[in-house]
């Protein structure tokens, strides 16, 4: 131990100044009256009176809309899905058999997916633009090639 205080003895000094401040806080404590103080939150904030029913988001008017959005989750899910499998199988955590036939079947879902949305969703790639969706490798494998990399590549597994 080395020696860090005034009298060079020891670490430890209790002639010191004390730990507790006798000045008087400009800040109130708790035990400033010598009483000890109430909890810092009262009853009333952990009422267990009812609350009012929370308030239902209407995100469409009619089955028609609910059936376009659903449409529109699908064919977002459906990029974000290609996109992680793309890089999935070129991290190489994806077997090239696996790839081939999960990129298939996304393939063909989106197409089936594509096909319905062209009264809501014209332009896929507007879509993806519109909604943010940095998916290179969906685009890519969804838009303009069509099939999967193994396939395309010729690396089996189709």
């Amino acid at each position: 131990w080395g020696s860090n205080s005034p009298s060079g003895s020891s670490g430890l000094n209790y002639n010191s100044q004390p730990l507790v401040s006798t000045k008087a806080s400009p800040y109130p404590t708790p035990y400033a009256s010598g009483a000890p103080a109430a909890p810092a939150t009262s009853a009333a904030s952990f009422s267990t009176a009812p609350r009012p029913p929370a308030r239902k988001l209407k995100l469409y008017d009619s089955h028609r809309e609910r059936t376009d959005l659903s449409t529109m989750a699908d064919l977002f899910a459906l990029i974000k899905a290609t996109e992680a499998l793309e890089a999935a199988w070129r991290r190489g955590t994806v077997p090239d058999d696996v790839y081939t036939k999960e990129c298939w079947s996304l393939i063909n879902q989106f197409r089936a997916t594509k096909d319905s949305l062209v009264s809501v969703v014209p332009d896929p790639l507007r879509f993806m633009e519109e909604y943010n969706m940095s998916a290179p490798s969906a685009r890519r494998r969804l838009f303009e090639v069509g099939i999967p990399a193994t396939v395309e590549h010729g690396s089996g597994g189709g």
